[in-house]
């Protein structure tokens, strides 16, 4: 009887678990928690099984054989919802980590984005101030060239008047 109490509280706390974790984030220490206590659980009722089966009265076994199998289905379609259940989270974990990636990528693409706008801007900058240096150039050598010619012709024409050419 008292295996049979302790079968009936691991049960009890192994449906609580699992309806517990259906509303978490399964974390796997969780997960592994409980498939212990299901395999206690099945492990202390086969004992008690097994005992019964050499017990006195086969009345005593017939039940304790119904109940035994009526419990052990009840565990198993358990396990499947929450295998089925640990599948999903294992996919979600997944999907976030895909989502992760692509958000890192997404980030890395944003910022070459702006690194090649930033480069492109400032080649154009580069460009233009190269543009304005040789329009500088440009009129510095045209003033040069008109201050000299002014000054060429200034000595030219005063050349003419000493010389009277």
């Amino acid at each position: 009887m008292k295996i049979k109490r302790e079968f009936v509280r691991n049960e009890r706390e192994y449906k609580t678990s699992l309806s517990k974790l259906k509303g978490d984030n399964a974390a796997p220490f969780k997960i592994k928690e409980l498939r212990k206590n299901f395999e206690k659980t099945v492990e202390l009722f086969k004992n008690e099984y097994n005992f019964v089966v050499g017990g006195p009265s086969n009345q005593q076994t017939a039940l304790y054989e119904t109940s035994f199998l009526s419990c052990i289905i009840k565990l198993q379609k358990e396990m499947e919802v929450f295998l089925r259940y640990q599948k999903l989270h294992k996919r979600r974990i997944a999907t976030a980590n895909i989502n992760d990636y692509e958000q890192v990528v997404h980030a890395s693409n944003i910022r070459r984005f702006s690194l090649e706008k930033e480069l492109a801007l400032e080649e154009q900058d580069i460009e233009s101030r190269h543009k304005q240096d040789v329009e500088k150039f440009n009129q510095c050598c045209k003033d040069t060239l008109a201050d000299y010619d002014v000054t060429l012709n200034i000595k030219l024409e005063m050349f003419r008047n000493e010389n009277n050419v």
